[in-house]
């Protein structure tokens, strides 16, 4: 245990059923002091006092827009299978913009591939006109094959992008 004169005494605490840890100190704390700074300190962060406890000023950055459907599965897929990754893009507040990125190189190569697979496959708009349903059926295998492609190269790879 350490002295109660001592000029700091820093501990880890835990807050109500949250858990979330918060840096607790003694009050009587001088800014010019540099003796026992926090790596956050160090790093530009910034506290707050509510009565004994110095709360981290912590933001989330402002965000707008939604992520698609390839965003949130590259999402799910970091989060399981490349967690630090995952944390670090969190952290820096870069992985909003980096799934956006990724749902919208996805989407645009869907969009790509599509009409290329329908040709190949001699898709055309007379077929469209007279067989309205096989037609359907057609387009769906080929959004289908598409997919796949998108899904192996975009969504559930990390290939040059770490």
């Amino acid at each position: 245990m350490q002295k109660q004169n001592a000029k700091y005494f820093p501990l880890m605490t835990f807050t109500g059923m949250c858990h979330i840890p918060v840096v607790v100190m003694r009050a009587k704390m001088k800014k010019e002091d540099n003796i026992m700074q926090s790596v956050f300190e160090k790093n530009g962060g910034t506290y707050r006092q509510e009565g004994c406890f110095l709360i981290p000023n912590l933001e989330v950055p402002k965000t707008s827009g939604t992520i698609g459907k390839y965003g949130r599965l590259h999402k799910k897929f970091l989060k399981q299978n490349y967690p630090a990754y995952y944390s670090a893009l969190l952290m820096t507040g870069k992985l909003f913009d980096y799934l956006k990125e990724i749902d919208l190189k996805a989407q645009n190569e869907l969009d790509r591939l599509i009409p290329i697979l329908a040709e190949q496959q001699g898709i055309t708009e007379e077929i469209k006109a007279k067989f309205q349903l096989k037609w359907v059926g057609l387009m769906n295998d080929i959004k289908a094959q598409a997919e796949e492609f998108v899904l192996q190269d975009f969504v559930y790879s990390m290939e040059g992008r770490r």
